[in-house]
């Protein structure tokens, strides 16, 4: 059982991944920006980690670089 368990997790975490890249793709084509001061931005990259599509570290240098500009 504990094999099935893991295959629909990874399969969750596909979709999730999947989704993640086209909102990530849709916020590029439109052009959306950040237009305050990084805060939108640094949210979108926090909703990520939470979801699993980035790792802790992915988040952690983001966030540094957002926070630098």
């Amino acid at each position: 059982m504990s094999i099935y368990k893991n295959v629909r997790e990874e399969l969750e975490q596909m979709e999730i991944n999947e989704r993640v890249a086209k909102e990530h793709k849709a916020f590029v084509a439109n052009g959306i920006t950040v237009a305050d001061g990084g805060k939108k931005d640094l949210d979108y990259w926090f909703g990520l980690l939470q979801k699993g599509a980035i790792t802790q570290d992915e988040y952690n240098a983001k966030k540094s670089e957002l926070m630098a500009v």
